[in-house]
Formats: C-alpha cells, sequence, structure tokens
C-alpha cells in the first residue's frame, strides 16, 4: 500500500471523527440548555402563581385596612392635618422655614 494514501486516509478518519465529536458536544450543549430553559420555564411559572395569589391576598387586606380607617376619627383627623392642611377651631398652626 501507498504511504502517502494510507497517510491521507489516517488524517481523513482523524477528521471525521474531530467532525462528529464536534457535533456531538454541540449536540449535548443544546440538549443541556433546552431541560434548562424548561425548568426555568416552571420556576417562573411557579413563580407567578404565588405572585397572583399574594397580589390578591394584599388587595384583600388592603381593602380591609381602608374599610376600617374610614371609620376611625383618629385617622379622619390626620387625613385632615396632612393632606387638606386644615385644623381645628382656635388652633395655632405653625410652619418653619427651614423644612420639616
Amino acid at each position: 500500500m501507498n504511504p502517502l494514501k494510507n497517510r491521507k486516509t489516517k488524517v481523513i478518519t482523524m477528521f471525521r471523527f474531530i467532525i462528529f465529536a464536534f457535533i456531538g458536544c454541540v449536540a449535548l450543549n443544546l440538549t443541556n440548555q433546552q431541560m434548562q430553559i424548561n425548568r426555568k420555564k416552571l420556576e417562573l411559572e411557579k413563580i407567578q402563581s404565588d405572585l397572583a395569589t399574594q397580589s390578591v391576598s394584599n388587595q384583600k387586606l388592603s381593602e380591609m385596612v381602608t374599610a376600617e380607617q374610614k371609620d376611625d376619627p383618629e385617622y379622619i383627623e390626620k387625613i385632615a392635618r396632612d393632606e387638606l392642611n386644615l385644623a381645628e377651631p382656635g388652633e395655632r398652626v405653625f410652619v418653619t422655614i427651614a423644612g420639616n
């Protein structure tokens, strides 16, 4: 057999092996990444579900607090003083120039 032909065959065989190994590595990486994507999607769905549940709970609690505050005279007085800048009759209001 011709030594040049034998060497060419070895080089071609080695090249094919390298190509198949590269394709195998790429396929394994793609499979691994797809599995990670699927896990993250499931995790995201669970977190979104938990967020929706918590939002409903927060809304209910907020409604309860608001309903209780509407009947509280101290809360009404605080809103009148802070947001509407009202004062009781005969009361003096001092405004500081420095800020707060």
